[in-house]
């Protein structure tokens, strides 16, 4: 018995002499920043996973910053990052490509490391820069926090900048970053911080954002902060502009309160879709006016035409410009072509479900309606009839019916913009977007081999005479697009291979 217990304590022994920590086995997740020799993020706040690269059996912050290294720099560890050993333990020697005999900082969790062989853990944020100032070393390390009192405004949020300096007895101070320029990613605002570091931003789409705070006085390393906002409506958007052109078709879109009245509007999204989309902007394309009837367009993708303009959300004519817009809506703008007579109507183009169409692929039933008005100046709703169909801006044989359905039919997967004009008025908005992803191969290849050649021919020859063949693709037989697979396929077919 005692054999047998000396011999399971051994086995235990030895097993635990082999047991790697679970930290070193699998690493730990750690946020990154790096910033080079002129004061710039080269690394923002990115994350890695840290393995131990220097074998100690530890997972320090010459191993993450190996890994970084490795990482995204150009050359990799072995070119941009390197260590020595001195006096006090091991140091940098060579951070992002720079050798400056020593000179860097690193930070985790913005408290100064004791060395590159501290270890980290789990979540752990690592901060690491080269110095500026080599000689006088004046840089110091900076950072951004959320401020405790957030703003009431949707959007808008409150962060304060610091920077780690030194009291008489060199114990380290957190001290606010006064006078500092604020940047949002590479575009430097207006905003400054002020006496207690303190500012605040504003934003009016969703996205993540990185902050980062400079000042012309010293290097403030690292003073860099990522947010997220996700707090604004998501919409698609359609405008048409003076000619009767669709710029934007269903662009999806998040905007926020772009004019501070507290509302998510229509003026709102108007201002962002400008500022996003129109060259110059909101302030070169887009302005409005307070008239009897609320607030109104008086400039819309860059032109005045005295108040003529249109706007819908959901196929429903807007009260105004203050109506309130949420969380999936589509918003259609355009401007009246017709600016005296106001002859244009706005137009829409959606699914027609009830119209029977061939059971094959890329085959799409649509139908065009526009808004009218009733004998009561009610709103009605009415076919597009006898316009013609264009698709991807080239005009097709197609014209829609006398209950505005049309039949598409597409031999290629892709995305596809669909419009409805008519020379007798213009059809404001008639236009929409449908992607086509289930063709599984080019039309004419009826065996599905990846070529177009005499087989096919044969093959589709074969099925009008009423062979079966189970390999036999129809709907890659109507090679010319007209929803039937009959003898203008097979000539249409040979002409192509003729051609090639």
């Amino acid at each position: 018995m005692k054999k047998i217990i000396s011999i399971l304590v051994v086995t235990v022994m030895l097993a635990a002499a082999f047991v790697v920590p679970a930290s070193c086995e699998n690493g730990v997740n750690v946020t990154v920043t790096i910033w080079d020799g002129n004061g710039n993020a080269a690394v923002s706040l990115e994350p890695i996973f840290v393995t131990d690269a220097d074998s100690d059996g530890k997972l320090t912050i010459a191993d993450a910053l190996t890994v970084a290294h490795d990482k995204w720099y150009d050359g990799g560890a072995a070119a941009g990052f390197a260590t020595a050993s001195t006096e006090w333990g091991l140091s940098v020697s060579k951070l992002w490509g720079v050798e400056n005999g020593g000179s860097y900082g690193y930070y985790v969790n913005n408290t100064m490391a004791m060395g590159l062989a501290d270890e980290l853990k789990e979540g752990d944020y690592l901060a690491a820069f080269v110095y500026v100032d080599a000689k006088g070393l004046s840089d110091a390390y900076a950072y951004i926090e959320l401020a405790q009192k957030q703003p009431e405004t949707v959007g808008r949020f409150a962060l304060e900048a610091k920077y780690l300096g030194f009291d008489e007895n060199w114990n380290t101070v957190t001290m606010p970053l006064a006078g500092a320029s604020v940047y949002v990613g590479d575009k430097k605002t207006d905003v400054v911080t002020d006496e207690n570091g303190a500012f605040e931003l504003s934003f009016t789409e969703n996205g993540a954002y990185t902050v980062t705070v400079k000042s012309a006085e010293k290097n403030y390393a690292c003073g860099v902060y990522a947010l997220e906002a996700d707090c604004f409506p998501n919409i698609k958007v359609t405008i048409c502009d003076g000619s009767g052109n669709a710029v934007l078709v269903y662009e999806e879109m998040s905007f926020g309160d772009a004019d501070g009245d507290g509302k998510f509007t229509i003026a709102d999204a108007l201002t962002v879709a400008h500022d996003k989309w129109y060259d110059g902007g909101a302030a070169a394309g887009f302005a409005t006016a307070s008239t009897e009837w609320g607030l109104s367009v008086s400039k819309l993708w860059g032109v005045e035409n005295g108040g003529s303009y249109g706007y819908y959300v959901n196929n429903a004519m807007a009260m105004g410009l203050a109506d309130e817009l949420k969380d999936g809506d589509y918003l259609a703008a355009f401007v009246y072509v017709d600016a005296k007579g106001l002859s244009d109507v706005y137009a829409y183009i959606e699914p027609a479900l009830d119209v029977v169409v061939p059971a094959m692929v890329g085959v799409v039933a649509l139908r065009a309606n526009f808004i009218g008005w009733d004998e009561n100046w009610a709103p009605v709703v009415m076919p597009v009839v006898g316009a013609d169909v264009y698709v991807n801006g080239e005009k097709t044989e197609f014209v829609t019916g006398e209950d505005g359905s049309f039949v598409l039919t597409l031999t290629e997967n892709g995305e596809y913009t669909v419009t409805v004009k008519s020379a007798e008025r213009n059809y404001a908005c008639a236009v929409t977007k449908i992607s086509i992803e289930s063709i599984p191969a080019a039309f004419g290849d009826v065996n599905g081999d990846g070529a177009l050649n005499a087989k096919d021919v044969t093959m589709i020859m074969k099925f009008l005479v009423g062979a079966k063949n189970d390999k036999f693709l129809e709907y890659a037989a109507d090679f010319n697009g007209d929803g039937a697979v009959n003898a203008k396929d097979v000539t249409s077919l040979m002409k192509k291979l003729v051609a090639a």
